[in-house]
């Protein structure tokens, strides 16, 4: 079961990025990249769950090129076998999904309070 975990993980993690980048477009990897390194390290939470992004965003073109054996989005959905999925890759998978969506709930529970706040309600 930890191959359709990883793939379930894989695929809301992509979503979630997907969802992130405004406007949206087509090649939003270098985007969500460039977001991410150019953070400051005083948003610790947010560089905690975000740097480990970067790595699962690896570029994996597939071809002769060897998967790679930790979480990878790309080798995910290109190099489906033993390489990448693994019980530790479902079990990476699925706790970076789980901090970005944690992280990203918690930004829009605060961007609503101070809305609500500002508005007097």
């Amino acid at each position: 079961m930890p191959a359709a975990s990883q793939a379930l993980a894989a695929s809301v993690l992509d979503t979630l990025l997907r969802v992130a980048v405004h406007p949206p477009a087509r090649s939003y990897y270098g985007k969500v990249r460039n977001r991410i390194e150019s953070v400051s390290l005083s948003l610790l939470p947010w560089a905690v769950t975000h740097w480990p992004v970067l790595v699962a965003l690896t570029t994996f073109n597939g071809g002769d090129e060897p998967p790679p054996s930790v979480f990878n989005r790309h080798a995910t959905a290109r190099a489906v076998g033993v390489i990448q999925y693994t019980p530790d890759n479902a079990l990476l998978a699925l706790m970076l999904t789980a901090s970005v969506l944690r992280e990203a709930h918690h930004v829009h529970t605060l961007v609503r309070c101070r809305s609500i706040t500002a508005v007097g309600g």
